[in-house]
């Protein structure tokens, strides 16, 4: 964790962020003024842009950084979830696969320069099935999934397709279901009532949250669009994902296919046919190195979101065409090779050594005591003056982002922009990242035996 952790918080420090990362600031100075926002998740992520002003306002850290805390956090806390779940599938290569998502240049990117929330939702995801298949069927056990589950849910919804996955197999043994029903639905519910509380609207953001999903944001355009550009049903990504995951489920519960293998499917095939967007490449990365198929992601150069550089008009083309074609083909040339091997081996991928619940309390203790602060700083702190200072501190930000340098002196937000092409900028860092990540992983011999 301290690697992921030292890796992601300097990242995030020194270097600005992406659009989006306006979007959120523009988004915590509402919060700050009493507004509501929308965005098309549940309003839980509100509440870390909410904090993250607060931190900007009551401290010296960057505004960026201040912004990233949470996902930072939580992606250094997934490294450690890694490790823990590759530990019980194949002990020998454990440790190196949690090094190896701390020093991910994909995790990098989307977490500490594009300042995206996905780690925190595949955090609680993978610490529910992590749960869930780590044992006996307790039915606190069945409960805690649940509610993990619940949490990533609104944290994020990516992980709405995997209700398929809440019944039990038949072969397995079964206590009782309805705690993992019941707590997701509490969760959910506890959820909805504060927002209401907050003054948004339950039916309004389940609306939103639909109709993203329908069409949702595609940066790089659609996939095969030179090929299948007149195909109007290619533009709506439900009539590609929701057969995509019932056909998964259905695999799943004939016992032909284990639940990270499944999830890791829907991952890569929604990266290949439904549309991109930069932080949907963080998915599979968790998934391929806790079953141990890590040697499938070097077959595609899928990490590198394309910097402001690669916009010049003859360019275009050539970052269309990865996106629309060569992206989609490595990502569903990664799920067909996946296929084969989870259908040739047809043995489930459940924890075959027990996880103790005190395991889980390891896990959460970090998560709860980060929420307590949060809780804290709302019951202390005086707001009067809270929107005002964080405007001004935005105010003092050149127009000028991307890919910039932070400075730690207030009064010299910016000292230099390393996104474009030159002799030193971040693009070519991190290429040297990736490639000497990709020779970390090949001598890591991440394959799991047959």
């Amino acid at each position: 964790m301290v690697t992921a952790l030292v890796l992601r918080v300097t990242a995030g420090a020194l270097f600005f962020g992406s659009a989006d990362l306006v979007n959120s600031i523009v988004n915590s100075i509402a919060l700050s003024q009493g507004k509501t926002i929308g965005l098309p998740y549940f309003p839980a992520i509100g509440v870390f842009l909410w904090f993250g002003g607060v931190v900007a306002v009551w401290s010296p850290l960057p505004l960026p950084l201040c912004l990233k805390l949470a996902p930072i956090l939580f992606d250094s806390l997934l490294a450690v979830l890694v490790f823990d779940l590759a530990n019980r599938l194949t002990p020998r290569v454990a440790f190196r696969a949690g090094l190896l998502y701390a020093t991910s240049p994909v995790a990098l990117l989307i977490t500490s320069f594009h300042g995206q929330w996905d780690a925190i939702a595949l955090f609680f995801l993978l610490l529910a099935f992590g749960v869930r298949e780590g044992g006996d069927s307790l039915n606190r056990r069945e409960a805690c999934f649940g509610a993990f589950f619940g949490l990533s849910l609104l944290i994020k919804p990516i992980a709405l397709p995997f209700l398929l996955l809440f019944p039990r197999r038949r072969s397995e043994v079964v206590r009782s279901d309805w705690q993992a029903a019941t707590s997701p639905l509490l969760t959910l519910l506890a959820g909805f009532g504060i927002s209401t509380a907050c003054g948004y609207s339950p039916a309004d953001i389940l609306i939103g949250i639909t109709s993203n999903s329908v069409k949702g944001v595609q940066v790089f355009g659609l996939p095969f669009a030179p090929i299948l550009s007149n195909l109007p049903l290619q533009s709506f990504r439900l009539f590609w994902i929701i057969p995509i995951m019932v056909f998964l489920a259905a695999l799943y519960h004939r016992g032909s296919l284990g639940a990270a293998d499944t999830m890791l499917l829907f991952s890569l095939l929604t990266l290949g046919t439904a549309g991109i967007s930069p932080q949907y490449l963080l998915w599979p990365l968790p998934f391929l190195l806790i079953s141990a198929r890590l040697r499938l992601t070097l077959r595609g150069v899928s990490w590198l979101l394309p910097p402001a550089a690669l916009a010049k008009p003859e360019l275009l083309p050539w970052v269309h065409a990865s996106g629309n074609v060569l992206l989609p083909i490595c990502t569903l040339t990664i799920a067909v090779l996946v296929f084969r091997s989870g259908w040739r081996q047809a043995r489930d991928q459940r924890i075959q050594s027990g996880w103790s619940m005190g395991r889980t309390v390891g896990y959460l203790i970090p998560a709860s005591l980060f929420a307590a602060i949060i809780l804290f700083v709302k019951l202390m702190i005086q707001e009067s003056d809270l929107s005002t200072r964080l405007s001004e501190i935005w105010k003092a930000i050149p127009a000028q982002y991307a890919l910039h340098v932070q400075s730690w002196a207030p009064a010299v937000m910016l000292s230099g922009d390393f996104g474009r092409f030159g002799e030193f900028n971040v693009i070519v860092l991190l290429a040297l990242l990736a490639a000497i990540w990709c020779a970390a992983a090949l001598r890591a011999n991440l394959t799991r035996s047959p």
